[in-house]
């Protein structure tokens, strides 16, 4: 069961289902950053509106960098909060972040190929 928006997020109207928060990462990033404003908006929206894939993707994307974000949070702040050398601690707070970034960027890579393969041997209805 999905929720509906309590406010406007991004381009999503109040009272909208729902989408996965990083559906609007990517919408804002390549909307505002990558200088595609409403045009890109509204080919995303139509997009995630008919296609399964891109909506399982998605949301599956979302749970996996929610939650090992939230775990490799907590194993660092017990780890440095173990580790009773100051710079040991400096160099674990910045290795492991940007190491979990690089899996979860390859990770996302894989699973974004494997939904567009999956979408282009879906028929079109």
């Amino acid at each position: 069961m999905r929720g509906k928006y309590p406010f406007r997020i991004s381009s999503t109207e109040k009272g909208a289902l729902a989408r996965p928060g990083i559906y609007t990462i990517v919408e804002d990033v390549v909307a505002v950053d990558g200088g595609e404003e409403l045009k890109f908006r509204q080919i995303l929206d139509a997009r995630y509106c008919s296609n399964r894939p891109i909506q399982i993707l998605l949301q599956r994307l979302g749970w996996a960098w929610g939650f090992s974000g939230l775990a490799v949070a907590i194993a660092l702040l017990v780890l440095i909060g173990m580790v009773p050398n100051m710079e040991a601690s400096f160099v674990i707070g910045w290795i492991i972040p940007w190491a979990w970034a690089a899996v979860l960027s390859l990770l996302t890579r894989s699973m974004t190929k494997a939904a567009l393969a999956c979408e282009e041997s879906a028929p079109i209805t």
